[in-house]
């Protein structure tokens, strides 16, 4: 009959649309995740090189005072020493930066992950 064809087709459009809508849906939270990762990506990548740079010029530091420490080997050995603990601070700062940026980095991720969900649903 006519009216079991009209709602065949309406059942059919609205499958289409359906379709379209989870398709779009999906698009979007894949968009999303695509852009948190690469955030979360240039959050490490600078908290990375900003503890190098701190490492290096720590060094650079460490190297100057046992240059200005001259030839005398107690002040060498005073400045050497000096030059490895602003060395190991340096290492430790490094390592703290490169932890809350992956906590930062995680919680982008964690968000965009939520909002994905909540678009696919």
């Amino acid at each position: 009959t006519v009216k079991e064809a009209v709602k065949e087709r309406v059942v059919e459009e609205v499958q289409k649309v359906e379709e379209q809508v989870r398709e779009e849906a999906s698009e979007k939270a894949e968009k999303i995740l695509k852009e948190a990762q690469e955030e979360s990506d240039r959050i490490m990548a600078e908290a990375r090189k900003n503890g190098e740079e701190l490492v290096k010029e720590a060094e650079k530091q460490g190297e100057n005072l046992v240059k200005e420490a001259g030839s005398n080997p107690i002040k060498k050995l005073a400045a050497q020493k000096t030059a490895d603990e602003m060395v190991n601070q340096a290492k430790k700062q490094s390592d703290n930066l490169v932890r809350e940026a992956q906590a930062k980095a995680d919680a982008v991720m964690e968000k965009a992950r939520a909002e994905a969900a909540r678009i696919n649903k």
